[in-house]
């Protein structure tokens, strides 16, 4: 029963790890790869990854009778829109920033989660969510007033891509009822792997350099390297742990392992990358992250 209980906090673990060092993944193939392409690749992979598993019967994937509609919405926040604007936020902002801003998301949860699923904060979980919000008006208002404008286009970017992904939690907690996790899984990652592809086509049809973006991946072994992990580790493995969890915890504790991987991503990006932080991210980090862990060692459990 204790091991049945930990399941979903071994699969937020699990999931925490794998996302955090998927910033860093992503800006390696950033380096020679349209955001569009590599999200096509991405989850291109992770979707035949799931067909084959479901040809030899390992998986299983059912959604007959089932809210087709429901799944398909909370698709479309995440991947759809979610890595859109993440991906491209990743081109002018560091993996370590991207990582604090990130860690936003469980207040967006909450907050999501009273409007859609009618859950409740705590007056103190409410303190705790004023924090958080300094913390990101912190972070942006001083990246607009340092003058650094490439900076502040990718903190609104990663901003958009956060709210998408909040939608995306609560409404995977609600269809839950309806579907297992790797059916929400398989349905996100398909309809990314067409979404994608279909919009770095176009953009290649209109560069008119189609094929060679598509080539590009098999130019560069670091490219490679970013492509194979954020298929088959960053999209079908940390995508089921993420559903599995979100089947198990309230939208808001489950979004407490955001925080994780944003410490992940914020020591990846200054041991590996050599990133540096200004003393506005660093204040801003702080507040949100002091917010984030205090609205969810406050809240309830089911």
């Amino acid at each position: 029963m204790k091991t049945k209980k930990a399941l979903p906090y071994i699969a937020g673990l699990a999931m925490a790890m794998i996302f955090g060092l998927s910033f860093l993944f992503s800006k390696q193939g950033l380096e020679s790869l349209t955001p569009m392409v590599l999200l096509g690749y991405r989850f291109g992979i992770a979707a035949l990854v799931l067909t084959v598993l479901q040809l030899f019967k390992v998986i299983k994937v059912d959604f007959k009778g089932k809210p087709i509609k429901g799944v398909v919405a909370l698709s479309v926040f995440y991947p759809a829109i979610a890595f859109s604007f993440e991906t491209t936020g990743l081109k002018f902002i560091s993996t370590s920033q991207a990582g604090i801003m990130v860690s936003i998301m469980p207040i967006f949860v909450m907050i999501f989660g009273i409007l859609i699923l009618r859950e409740h904060p705590t007056t103190i979980q409410k303190l705790f969510i004023a924090s958080s919000v300094a913390g990101v008006l912190i972070t942006v208002v001083f990246a607009k007033s340092s003058g650094k404008n490439d900076n502040f286009t990718g903190l609104i970017l990663i901003l958009i891509s956060i709210v998408s992904g909040s939608i995306h939690n609560v409404l995977s907690r609600k269809y839950s009822k309806y579907f297992t996790p790797i059916e929400i899984t398989f349905s996100m990652i398909c309809l990314g792997a067409v979404f994608f592809n279909f919009i770095g086509v176009i953009q290649g049809v209109i560069a008119g350099n189609l094929l060679k973006s598509y080539i590009a991946p098999f130019t560069s072994a670091s490219a490679m390297g970013a492509v194979a992990y954020l298929g088959v580790f960053a999209s079908v493995i940390a995508f089921f742990c993420m559903n599995f969890m979100l089947s198990k915890l309230l939208a808001v504790n489950a979004a407490v392992f955001t925080n994780l991987a944003t410490v992940i991503s914020i020591i990846a990006g200054v041991a590996i990358m050599r990133e540096k932080l200004c003393w506005y991210q660093i204040a801003g980090g702080i507040l949100i992250i002091i917010g984030v862990l205090g609205t969810n060692f406050y809240g309830t459990d089911i």
